[in-house]
């Protein structure tokens, strides 16, 4: 694996790192993104070429970082190891020390589940230092692992990982170096973790609201300065006319079996008062009626006062106008 496929390695990485925070920022889904740090071990198989000794090279390092979707995290990670080498170096120091400072991306299998399988990959820089060369270089990263989730805060994960290192200092090379490091560690989480989000709840439609239907149109409208005196429920002399008219309809049309005779005032007086007046003036209308032969079976007596004006009471006129009986229809049978 040369330089160049690695450093696009890395930058696709960070790039879709950065793009996947923005977008679970924007999307504010339940993801638990609380801040982790970590601490790990490992041991290192280092590039024969690097010409080390047998024994075995050991790390540790330190990490931070959080989730930004369900299934991928990013860390921060810090890292120091040292090896020895099984060559004379210039001054007598066998040790060669690599520091590392990178950013790791991850992508968990199964998110939800205490299990997951995840691969990486990462990049960053790595500074070395030997008898041959002390210096700095860029490093990327490619491998697999698993982690397991103790509880809500700790967790532990171990994984494998070739690093190609591009120190080709050292031993004035043209490559750098492929080492595979084998590690494990356990992750912190800090804080409660986040609450998933209550489903905003369905809300049930509505049922309209009945409407009543439209108060039938009178079939007789009576004014009350012509059926009565001032101030009064008797019936004057003149009322006799319209008022057997209307009793002479009625008689003659029987499919009209329920007719309310109304009593309506103006605002003039109290609404006690009013609704009283009116209440005797209908009842009037109504014994007139029955007197000349309509059913009282099919006559209701309804008292409104002032409730129920024809206009506003704004006026001599309008008062007037308010002031009256009237006869509607209520029911009728079906022919």
């Amino acid at each position: 694996m040369n330089m160049r496929t690695l450093l696009s390695i890395s930058l696709i990485a960070a790039m879709g790192a950065v793009s996947q925070l923005a977008v679970a920022q924007s999307s504010g889904g339940d993801v638990d993104s609380r801040w982790h740090v970590g601490i790990s071990t490992g041991m290192v198989i280092e590039d024969s070429d690097r010409q080390i000794n047998d024994d075995q090279a050991y790390l540790y390092g330190l990490n931070f970082g959080r989730m930004i979707t369900e299934n991928v995290g990013i860390d921060f990670q810090f890292s120091r190891y040292s090896m020895d080498f099984a060559i004379a170096t210039p001054n007598g120091d066998p040790k060669t020390r690599q520091i590392t400072y990178g950013l790791y991306g991850r992508y968990y299998f199964r998110p939800g589940q205490a299990t997951q399988p995840f691969v990486l990959v990462g990049g960053g820089i790595q500074d070395h230092d030997n008898a041959f060369d002390t210096g700095r270089d860029v490093f990327g990263s490619v491998g697999l692992g698993i982690q397991h989730r103790y509880s809500d805060s700790f967790s532990f994960q171990v994984q494998g990982e070739m690093r190609y290192d591009n120190d080709r200092e050292t031993f004035n090379r043209s490559t750098g170096f492929n080492d595979f490091l084998i590690t494990a560690g356990f992750n912190f989480r800090f804080g409660a973790k986040p609450q998933a989000k209550p489903s905003r709840p369905i809300a049930a439609p509505v049922a309209p609201r009945p409407v009543a239907p439209p108060k039938p149109a009178p079939m007789f409208a009576f004014d009350a300065m012509v059926l009565f005196e001032f101030d009064s429920s008797n019936l004057r002399s003149e009322a006799q006319v319209a008022l057997s008219e209307a009793a002479e309809t009625l008689n003659s049309h029987n499919e009209l079996v329920l007719i309310e005779v109304g009593g309506h005032t103006c605002d003039l007086g109290s609404e006690a008062y009013n609704e009283n007046l009116s209440a005797e003036r209908a009842s009037a209308v109504y014994e007139y009626l029955v007197d000349n032969g309509v059913s009282a079976n099919r006559l209701e007596v309804r008292a409104y006062g002032e409730s129920s004006p024809r206009v506003p009471n704004t006026s001599v006129a309008n008062r007037q106008q308010n002031r009256r009986v009237e006869l509607t229809v209520l029911q009728r049978r079906a022919p």
